[in-house]
């Protein structure tokens, strides 16, 4: 009889337990959903060979190259983002490494301001100074965008 007893009060403890539980999950829940959206800013440089920006540039290649002259090439810059950004240039990786102390890089937008979705031409010289003859020589030019706010 008593544990007849104490399973009948297991099972009006389970019982409450489970009615406490119900009651707790029948309360009025209100919900209101507001939509947002936005826009993720961006910045987006990428260099082109023609002035409507539809061809990537592969490269620059540079033809035989006489000392103490200057070589200009001409690429098109485009801000493929959606805020305006400041351009610089920067050079690396040059080969050999002290191809630096007869070659330098230069180009006249650096600072340039470009505004989302607009394009510029900017010139690209490359100056040579007394150099080994037959020397060969590669480096990496980099076009950099940064935020301007």
């Amino acid at each position: 009889m008593k544990t007849r007893r104490k399973g009948l009060i297991v099972a009006l403890v389970i019982a409450l337990a489970v009615m406490l539980l119900a009651g707790a999950f029948a309360l009025l829940t209100s919900t209101r959903t507001i939509h947002s959206s936005g826009r993720i800013k961006s910045v987006n440089v990428d260099v082109y060979i023609d002035p409507d920006c539809l061809i990537t540039h592969p490269g620059i290649t540079y033809a035989d190259l006489d000392p103490s002259t200057s070589n200009v090439t001409t690429v098109y810059i485009k801000n493929n983002g959606n805020q305006n950004m400041k351009l610089n240039m920067t050079t690396d990786d040059w080969s050999p490494a002290n191809s630096t102390d007869y070659l330098s890089l230069t180009w006249d937008q650096e600072n340039y301001v470009l505004s989302a979705g607009a394009n510029c031409t900017a010139q690209l010289t490359l100056t040579v100074t007394s150099a080994p003859q037959g020397t060969e020589f590669g480096f990496d030019i980099n076009i950099i965008g940064t935020e301007q706010v």
